[in-house]
């Protein structure tokens, strides 16, 4: 955005109204997958909304009521946004003196074995689901959470950085060793086609 003074162009401030068309967009892109993120942690869609309002008012607060380059602001909220949820989704739990579960226990190993069947070329059947799962609990608990982050909570490898706390590489290396670990397994030994069998 540019502004005149005299006869030359400047750098400015971009408007009120594209600034709020901007955060609309913003919003608008990444509501439902936070909503189903906070979702899973907090137990309904109901409790959810009020923990994403939350989440919102954080976010609009601290990243969009600056002036700016948008498309650094909109980088560094979207980076921010699941972690600023996972605070709040913890004070959702504390307020209610309980402490969350794991993240990728119980029905979450369920979803996250449904969300890998495809890529381990294992289909859906309940037995093959139930492998699949009984293979998740073996895997180290951050290599869960990193195929979590990325299959079922959809995050890029940079959002699943900065919830996990570590470097780029090291999700990407989580990532890979799980996938390896569980093509691997000895329970999904008999999906694999004959000529990739040990």
């Amino acid at each position: 955005m540019t502004e005149r003074r005299g006869d030359e162009d400047v750098p400015g401030e971009a408007s009120e109204a594209e600034r709020q068309k901007a955060t609309r967009r913003f919003y608008l892109e990444h509501h439902p997958r936070l909503r189903r993120f906070v979702a899973r942690r907090v137990g309904g869609l109901e409790e959810a909304e009020d923990v994403c309002q939350e989440v919102w008012q954080s976010v609009f607060a601290t990243y969009f009521d600056h002036s700016g380059g948008a498309a650094m602001m909109e980088e560094r909220a979207a980076l921010a946004l699941i972690l600023i949820a996972r605070r709040r989704i913890a004070d959702f739990w504390r307020r209610r003196g309980r402490v969350p579960e794991h993240p990728v226990e119980g029905e979450d190993l369920v979803l996250l074995a449904d969300s890998l069947a495809p890529i381990l070329q294992s289909h859906h059947e309940t037995d093959r689901r139930i492998d699949l799962q009984r293979a998740l609990v073996t895997l180290p608990s951050r290599q869960r959470e990193a195929l979590h982050l990325r299959y079922v909570d959809d995050l890029t490898t940079a959002q699943t950085a900065t919830v996990m706390g570590v470097t780029d590489n090291t999700v990407k290396m989580f990532r890979k060793r799980a996938l390896e670990t569980l093509r691997k397994s000895v329970g999904l030994d008999s999906y694999r086609p004959e000529g990739e069998r040990e």
